[in-house]
């Protein structure tokens, strides 16, 4: 999601990007159907509802259409704004080349760690 080439709106992915960890909120836990948003108006009206504990029906009807209100109309207060706890990680929107090559050097200089961590502790046992 925090990509250029992510096809989703601009203010959603703005939501993302200014999110932190502690801005996640878990709704549907009442109906076995737990999912991670960022906090905002929906998302505590909706906890609102579990906690007053509206069925099932009641809570799918209050969230019809809402990933469509976040993901393609931007609606980022009033929609699912849908993002794990890895929120807080994200710091700035980049292609996904980008973010792979990013990734990849990061494993490759912990993988280099872990080896002369390794050769370290070989040496040290001769």
């Amino acid at each position: 999601m925090a990509t250029k080439e992510c096809p989703i709106h601009e203010n959603y992915r703005n939501a993302v990007l200014k999110a932190s960890s502690n801005n996640i909120t878990v709704t549907g836990y009442s109906i076995g159907m737990p999912v991670r948003l960022i906090k905002n108006d929906m998302s505590r009206k909706y906890l609102a509802m579990e906690r007053k504990g509206e069925d099932k029906m009641e809570l799918e009807k209050f969230t019809l259409g809402s990933m469509k209100k976040a993901v393609l109309d931007g609606d980022t207060s009033n929609g699912s704004v849908m993002a794990g706890l890895v929120v807080g990680q994200i710091n700035k929107i980049s292609t996904v080349e980008e973010t792979i090559e990013r990734l990849m050097s990061e494993y490759y200089s912990e993988w280099e760690k872990i080896g002369e961590k390794y050769k370290t502790k070989r040496d040290e046992n001769r």
